[in-house]
């Protein structure tokens, strides 16, 4: 670890130490193992990686961004072949910056043959610690906590409608636990930790009609607003067949304060079987 990057995330969220990577000149590169250890749910904590060391490259690569904030603003997948039949997979990263506010960064992962089996688009602003802590001083709050297991994330609720392409969900709130490290003091909700949420009630309404999820074909997420803890989120779904068995579920994630634009919109593309 290069000892003065700082990219303000801190553990449990991330914790560059705890994992083995490795550099050559701007490619940072990530063992992650076998390929069916990130089926489903686990597309999650590819997210969180990816999102994670390719802000940490960014500013591994750029001295000016570290010490300063790093929201995502867009992450979209693209799949490219059969991960889950990978031996050995590996993630390179490479971050670029835009301009003093913008940023990106592309990980694609590859298997043990070098075949490119899945790519994730990462942009983000970048913001100063005065802008941040200014813009999310309703966010800041400071306690003793210890991080909550992965497993226990929030619960969700679907209900069910009228229409077969569309229905609702509800999330329950994320907690302090459950942010610990994203930010520190400001604890804001990762969409990596959300899209996990998600997924479970779309595959949900998959078997309550019958069918079974295959795998997570893409992803597509865009963040408006950041959401905060201790708050429930509603999630009105929309769902579009585009093949005989690939579903494209569109959530739209809103946080009980009367606002009509999402706070985050979550396309999953799942290929399911009947």
């Amino acid at each position: 670890m290069i000892k003065d990057i700082l990219t303000l995330m801190t553990p449990p969220f991330f914790e560059p130490e705890a994992t083995p990577f490795s550099i050559s000149g701007e490619v940072l590169s990530i063992p992650l193992g076998s390929g069916n250890e990130y089926m489903l749910s686990e597309m999650g904590e590819l997210i969180r990686i990816s999102a994670c060391f390719g802000q940490y490259n960014l500013a591994r690569l750029f001295p000016e961004v570290r010490g300063k904030y790093l929201l995502g603003d867009k992450i979209r997948t693209i799949r490219y072949g059969m991960m889950e039949d990978a031996s050995n997979l590996t993630m390179h990263i490479r971050s670029h910056i835009a301009s003093e506010r913008a940023g990106s960064a592309l990980a694609e992962i590859v298997d043990e043959n070098d075949q490119l089996l899945y790519s994730f688009n990462h942009t983000f602003y970048i913001l100063p610690a005065p802008f941040f802590e200014t813009r999310f001083a309703s966010f800041k709050k400071t306690a003793n906590a210890s991080a909550i297991a992965l497993d226990s994330l929030p619960g969700i609720k679907v209900f069910d409608s009228e229409h077969n392409r569309t229905f609702t969900m509800e999330v329950t709130p994320f907690s302090y636990e459950h942010c610990l490290g994203h930010f520190p003091d400001y604890p804001l909700v990762a969409v990596a930790y959300l899209y996990k949420c998600i997924l479970k009630g779309n595959i949900e309404w998959l078997n309550k009609h019958q069918m079974e999820i295959l795998r997570v074909e893409n992803i597509d997420i865009t963040v408006s607003k950041a959401i905060p803890i201790d708050i429930s989120c509603s999630v009105k779904v929309s769902i579009i067949q585009s093949s005989k068995n690939t579903y494209q579920f569109i959530n739209e994630i809103f946080i009980k304060d009367d606002s009509h634009i999402p706070h985050c919109l979550l396309t999953i593309e799942l290929l399911a079987t009947s």
